[in-house]
């Protein structure tokens, strides 16, 4: 405490005396200013309750991993693309389907045209379907596969 009213008489002398030398008037602030917070620091120390005392730390083990994590499995992405597509495609083909019966009802296609339309759009899309569909299933073997 007596430190930080040292310091303030040299803020005050600076302004009294040398109230032109704006550089001697800052060094003192900022002196100032670093005397009270260490005072606020001491006595924020001095109220504060002890540290606990540290406990022994448990040693790790030096001949074995911090961690075991499984290591990666392709088959599981392959898993969840397969059947990313596979819905796309079942999807595809439902939407189509169901896009060409609200053409047919609304009047947007002919009952002559229909069979036409029919063949040009859904027998191609019907053809990818079950060509994925049948990869697919065909590859969900209990060990994984026809040859593995």
């Amino acid at each position: 405490m007596a430190r930080t009213t040292h310091e303030r008489a040299r803020v005050a002398n600076a302004i009294r005396y040398h109230p032109d030398d704006h550089e001697a008037i800052a060094a003192a602030c900022a002196e100032l200013a670093a005397e009270k917070l260490a005072d606020w620091i001491e006595r924020a120390l001095a109220a504060a309750p002890p540290l606990p005392e540290p406990q022994p730390a448990e040693k790790l083990p030096l001949d074995q991993p911090l961690a075991v994590t499984p290591g990666f499995n392709p088959r599981r992405v392959q898993e969840w693309v397969r059947t990313g597509v596979a819905a796309a495609i079942v999807g595809a083909v439902i939407a189509e389907t169901l896009i060409l019966a609200i053409a047919y009802v609304s009047g947007g296609i002919s009952a002559k045209d229909l069979p036409q339309v029919t063949a040009s759009l859904i027998t191609p899309l019907v053809g990818i379907a079950g060509t994925v569909l049948g990869f697919y299933f065909g590859s969900h073997r209990p060990n994984g596969g026809p040859g593995a």
